[in-house]
C-alpha cells in the first residue's frame, strides 16, 4: 500500500509543477509591450478586423512595438505576434 500513497504524492507534485511553469509562461506575456485592448469582449481583434488594407495595423504596430508585441484576444486572452 504504501507504494499507492509515494505515486498520488508524486503525480500530486508533478501537477502543481507543471501548473506553475504554465502560469509563469502566460503571466511573461503580460509585460510585453502592445496596443491597449479596445474592447474586453474583442481584444484588439476588432481593429485587425476591420482594417482598411491587410497588414496595416499590423505593420503600425511593429514600428511602434518592435519585433515582438501582444495583442489581445477575446474575454483577455493574450496573444504573441512576431515579425
Amino acid at each position: 500500500m504504501p507504494s499507492a500513497y509515494v505515486w498520488a504524492l508524486s503525480a500530486a507534485v508533478l501537477t502543481f509543477l507543471l501548473l506553475q511553469k504554465a502560469r509563469r509562461a502566460r503571466r511573461s506575456l503580460k509585460y510585453l509591450p502592445g496596443p491597449p485592448s479596445s474592447s474586453f469582449w474583442l481584444g484588439n481583434l476588432k481593429d485587425i478586423q476591420f482594417q482598411d488594407q491587410v497588414g496595416d495595423v499590423e505593420f503600425k504596430w511593429m514600428r511602434e512595438y518592435g519585433s515582438a508585441w501582444r495583442i489581445s484576444a477575446c474575454m483577455g486572452v493574450r496573444i504573441f505576434l512576431a515579425s
